[in-house]
C-alpha cells in the first residue's frame, strides 16, 4: 500500500514517516499540489492525504483529481480545525485531526487502503455472475457502487455494504475438491436469497462472497443491527450451507462508505 501525502509542514511529514516504520504502508510526500496531480495521475498510489492550508480550499482539490482520473481515490483531510462532518461536505472520505495521533493515522491508512482495494474488486470484470433469485451481477451491483461513492463526494452520503462470504472456501476446495467448494458457494447464495429482506439490494461478488447494500440510512445503529440479523441468519443456517467435509467459516462484515472501515465483523461457524 502506497500513500500519496500533500502537506507543506515539514515537522507533520518526518512525524507520519515516523509512524509508518514497520506497517508495510510506503508514502510519497508533496508540498506542491500539481506535482502532487501529476504524481498520482502516473499511478502506484491507494490514498491521498491532504493538508489544505495554506489555500484552505480543498473542495477544488477534490473535483479536479477525480474528474482527471475518472476514479473515486480516497481522500483524507488532515486539519487542526475542520470536523468530519465539514470533511464530508467537501467530499473528503475522512478526516484526521492535527496534531498526529499514531493510532488514528495508521487506521485511517488502513480503512483508505481497504476502501482501494474493494474498488478495485468491484471493478474486476474477468468474473461476473449472472443475476438470478433476487441477487443481482457483480456488473450490475458495481454500478449501485459507484453510486454510492458519487454521492458521498457531492452530497456528504453515507452507506453501507454488508459483505458475506466463505472464508475458507480455498481450504475446502484443496481438501474436498472444487466441486464441493462450488457446492458450499452456492448453498450460501440460495440460504441468502431466501432469508433476505425484499428491499434489500444483494449482490453476488466473487464465486462465495455476496454483498447487501444499505441507502440512505434512517437511524445510526440500523446498518450494526441488520449486520447482526444477517450473521445470526447464517449461523441459523450454518449446516445447510456448511455441506463440505470440511466446516465452513462465514465472515460477516459491515463496510462504511466513504471511509472504508470495517464497523461490525462476524465469523460464523458451526459452533457459535
Amino acid at each position: 500500500m502506497k500513500l500519496l501525502v500533500i502537506d507543506r509542514d515539514r515537522a507533520n511529514c518526518e512525524q507520519m514517516e515516523e509512524y509508518l516504520k514497520d506497517s508495510g504502508i510506503e508514502a510519497s510526500f508533496e508540498p506542491i499540489r500539481a506535482k502532487a496531480v501529476d504524481a498520482f495521475k502516473a499511478g502506484g498510489y491507494d490514498a491521498i492525504f491532504i493538508d489544505p492550508a495554506p489555500q484552505g480550499e480543498v473542495r477544488p482539490f477534490v473535483i479536479g483529481i477525480r474528474r482527471s482520473t475518472a476514479s473515486f481515490p480516497p481522500i483524507i483531510v488532515m486539519a487542526h480545525d475542520m470536523t468530519r462532518e465539514q470533511v464530508m461536505a467537501v467530499g473528503g472520505n475522512a478526516h484526521l485531526a492535527k496534531p498526529l495521533d499514531k493510532g488514528d493515522f495508521l487506521t485511517k491508512a488502513q480503512n483508505a487502503g481497504r476502501l482501494s482495494d474493494v474498488i478495485r474488486m468491484m471493478a474486476d470484470d474477468r468474473a461476473d455472475f449472472p443475476s438470478k433469485d433476487g441477487i443481482i451481477a457483480k456488473s450490475a451491483f458495481n454500478q449501485l457502487f459507484i453510486t454510492c461513492l458519487d454521492r458521498a463526494d457531492r452530497y456528504g452520503e453515507n452507506s453501507y455494504l454488508i459483505f458475506a462470504d466463505v472464508d475458507n472456501l480455498d481450504e475446502i476446495a484443496a481438501k474436498d475438491g472444487a466441486e464441493a467448494a462450488a457446492t458450499v458457494a452456492d448453498n450460501l447464495r440460495r440460504t441468502i436469497s431466501r432469508t433476505r429482506r425484499l428491499s434489500d439490494i444483494a449482490g453476488h461478488i466473487e464465486q462465495a462472497r455476496f454483498c447487501l447494500l444499505l441507502l440512505r440510512v434512517a437511524k445510526e445503529d440500523e446498518p450494526f443491527l441488520a449486520a447482526n440479523r444477517f450473521a445470526e441468519a447464517l449461523k441459523e443456517n450454518h449446516d445447510l450451507i456448511s455441506t463440505s467435509a470440511t466446516p465452513a467459516v462465514l465472515k460477516v462484515w459491515l463496510f462504511g462508505i466513504p471511509s472504508g472501515e470495517i464497523a461490525v465483523e462476524h465469523a460464523v461457524t458451526g459452533n457459535n
